[in-house]
């Protein structure tokens, strides 16, 4: 009936979620390591799959609509943890390739634990290169500073100092973000004194 769910309307389709999870073992990079289905406390099926990252532990929660699979599911990490930039904060949900503008019932769970796979591998490159990782959308303003390690405030007098010190001579700098794409100032040339800038701690 089409008032019952999901898994009890199409029980093929729990069996050919199973099998796409059972191939992300195999192959020459296995993408998991271990995975098992685990009932919600309203009986609803999810899964938990721990990915084959190195020496990394990291076990990740598949959760399906009440619509699925015409919904798309969502994928965060188990205990809650900050994995990505690519990730909502709160909910601790990935932001991954496959999301609720692009999803289509021929996917699978086991696309969306690939996809993570990819992102979480991605990120820890990332700490010891820094590459630029793609994603589905830019996060706005107020996603980057909730996500963001640390937020400098420039204001006019700090970028006129900061070109005054582009212009007399070279400044050491630090990577300012996980991604590595933006440079924060450290230290400038001698003699370039930022007056409006907030004391440190307060």
């Amino acid at each position: 009936m089409m008032n019952d769910p999901w898994w009890k309307r199409l029980p093929s389709r729990v069996l050919e979620e199973e099998a796409a999870l059972l191939a992300l073992h195999e192959g020459e990079v296995p993408l998991v390591r271990a995975h098992r289905w685990v009932r919600e406390v309203d009986g609803a099926p999810c899964v938990r799959v721990e990915l084959a990252l190195a020496s990394r532990q990291i076990e990740l929660e598949v959760r399906f609509p009440a619509h699925y699979p015409e919904g798309c599911p969502s994928v965060r990490p188990v205990p809650h943890q900050l994995l990505s930039a690519h990730q909502f904060k709160v909910s601790g949900v990935l932001c991954l390739e496959l999301g609720p503008d692009n999803w289509h019932p021929h996917y699978f769970a086991a696309d969306m634990v690939r996809s993570a796979w990819m992102l979480i591998a991605q990120e820890i490159i990332s700490t010891f290169e820094p590459i630029e990782i793609p994603s589905r959308h830019e996060p706005d303003l107020a996603e980057r500073i909730r996500t963001g390690r640390g937020v400098l405030l420039r204001s006019a007098e700090f970028e006129a100092r900061l070109g005054q010190g582009l212009a007399t001579g070279p400044f050491k700098y630090v990577w300012g973000t996980r991604s590595g794409l933006r440079f924060f100032p450290t230290e400038f040339p001698e003699g370039s004194i930022l007056p409006d800038l907030p004391p440190v701690g307060g």
